[in-house]
């Protein structure tokens, strides 16, 4: 079965523990937020256990409270009985501020104590004792106090989570873990996590542009705020951080694509089919902005691991472009794949890092390109699939929009089909959109940074000012840099805000043992690192 990617090989992700909430009370109600958990299900499932957590099993319409969790890499057991008194908060809107009582008369905080999983699958063990696969978990959801923008959570998306601000403190459990500077956007009370800065640019030569959307910033006293941290084992060097500000009518959204050309968004249209290699309906997965998402299947995958998706829009006549807009990230998978691929260098593995930082970003990319670790984008044309383009690599950590122009001139059907492609389990789509409404002019307002603090109390702006050689070098972990910007007049009654940046930066493994040079030479061939992943996936015991 097709499949939303919780893999028990998926052992060392970020875990967030946020020690702060914040209660507000409005004519005796409360609120509190639904988020689901991105972490490892056995991750989150021990954490909520060990908080005394009420946790709530789902499946399909049949409901239970568990108890008594054991949890392994395969599965975990339980003891489940009937649900009593909990009943009123099962079906609720995640993301979004939910309310509660609490009167003397009727006092329903009890919801802030509440787990739900959602299952596609248990066996029986014993009287009253199941047995659940790792793989049979649909998603987890946590509820907890809302205060504002901000909830005591543990996951990553449109809530983001809050950094600093009120003795919140952020605690990472896997310093092993690769990834890229972590952006932190002030909403006018707290620090938010807003996504990771150009991910995949591990070299020198993969050095690149990005364009962060900020949904969450907020101008606070006249300046927009951020945070440039360092939390893995890297040296992350940042060669130019500006603002980029749109402004533009209130019924339009915005969205800059990776060569920094911005696009108006103004009713982005569905997909009406979505199917996966082997045909199966994956429609339910990418056609709304949620988090389920569809990461892969293991069946319909060949074993040449290349995972393709089949996504079908209605076309309005005569529209000769559109824009195809995506909801998505890296998967966690992807991440466990590189790092099994640096143990096969062994002690060699600092011989070969060197000599890729001199290597051209030319073949540097045709690398990730031939191993289809970017998503790639095609058009069908004709009955010919042309490739169009490809989104950058993403990061795992949280789902991003992002935004590609499509030229649709000479297409005569009155539907666009586009094929996405990837390795197998690279990528987690969580939505595919496509807007046909014709552009609108706006003019991007570029912010230079007015100071740039490091966690010395330095102030680097004058790295950050342009792009050159001079780089602001978050060098170890806990380094991190406040970037302040003067706010702009709002010209109109929609503002759009992006993070501009450019860099690289360099993995630090400590690796000992041989070099497994066999296997490293089957990886000079074109998409050896999708067949890797399926090798690696058919090892797994549970799947």
């Amino acid at each position: 079965m097709f499949k939303i990617l919780r893999l028990p090989a998926i052992s060392r992700p970020l875990t967030w523990i946020l020690l702060f909430s914040f209660m507000t009370m409005i004519s005796g109600c409360y609120y509190f937020k639904v988020t689901r958990s991105a972490d490892p299900p056995q991750a989150a499932i021990s954490k909520m256990q060990d908080e005394q957590k009420f946790i709530i099993l789902h499946l399909d319409d049949k409901v239970w409270h568990l108890t008594d969790i054991i949890v392994n890499e395969e599965s975990f057991t339980g003891s489940i009985s009937r649900l009593t008194g909990h009943e009123k908060y099962l079906t609720v809107e995640p993301d979004v501020s939910n309310r509660y009582l609490k009167r003397s008369s009727l006092n329903e905080s009890y919801v802030l104590n509440e787990v739900h999983v959602f299952i596609t699958e248990y066996s029986e063990t014993d009287a009253g004792k199941i047995s659940v696969p790792i793989k049979a978990i649909q998603k987890i959801e946590i509820y907890d106090k809302a205060s504002g923008a901000t909830a005591a959570s543990w996951v990553f998306g449109s809530l983001g989570v809050a950094l600093g601000a009120f003795g919140v403190f952020l605690v990472i459990v896997a310093l092993t873990k690769s990834s890229c500077p972590f952006v932190y956007a002030y909403n006018g009370t707290d620090f938010l996590f807003s996504g990771e800065i150009f991910s995949g640019a591990t070299q020198p030569g993969l050095e690149r542009d990005d364009y962060l959307p900020l949904p969450t910033i907020a101008s606070f006293e006249g300046a927009y705020r951020l945070k440039l941290t360092n939390e893995v084992h890297e040296i992350q060097s940042v060669n130019l951080a500006g603002l980029i500000i749109v402004d533009h009518p209130g019924d339009v959204s915005v969205l800059i694509d990776k060569y920094g050309v911005p696009h108006t968004i103004k009713k982005p249209s569905s997909p009406v089919e979505a199917k996966n290699n082997s045909g199966k309906d994956i429609l339910s997965l990418v056609r709304t902005r949620d988090t389920l998402f569809y990461s892969g299947d293991e069946k319909s995958t060949g074993e040449n691991g290349i995972e393709k998706i089949f996504i079908k829009f209605i076309k309005p006549p005569d529209s000769e472009s559109a824009k195809l807009i995506i909801r998505a990230k890296n998967s966690f998978w992807l991440d466990v794949l590189f790092t099994k691929f640096h143990k096969l260098f062994g002690k060699r593995y600092n011989i070969f890092a060197a000599k890729q930082e001199s290597a051209s970003g030319e073949k540097l990319n045709k690398f990730l390109i031939d191993q289809k670790i970017p998503l790639s984008v095609y058009l069908e044309k004709d009955g010919e699939w042309e490739f169009i383009d490809y989104f950058n690599i993403a990061g795992p950590m949280t789902l991003r929009d992002d935004i590609l122009p499509l030229d649709l001139t000479g297409l005569s059907s009155d539907t666009v089909k586009i094929k996405l492609e990837t390795g197998f389990l690279f990528w987690d789509v969580d939505f595919a959109g496509m807007d046909f409404s014709k552009k609108i002019t706006v003019v991007p307002t570029a912010l230079s940074v007015k100071s740039a603090i490091d966690q010395k109390g330095n102030d680097a702006k004058d790295l950050l000012l342009s792009t050159d050689k001079d780089y602001l070098v978050l060098k170890e972990v806990g380094d991190e840099t406040l970037l302040i910007f003067d706010a702009p007049v709002q010209n109109n009654n929609g503002r759009s805000v992006f993070l501009h940046t450019r860099g690289f930066y360099k993995i630090i493994r400590e690796q000992t043992g041989a070099t497994d040079k066999k296997a490293l030479r089957t990886f000079k061939k074109s998409n050896r690192f999708p067949e890797y992943s399926k090798e690696v996936y058919d090892l797994l015991p549970v799947k």
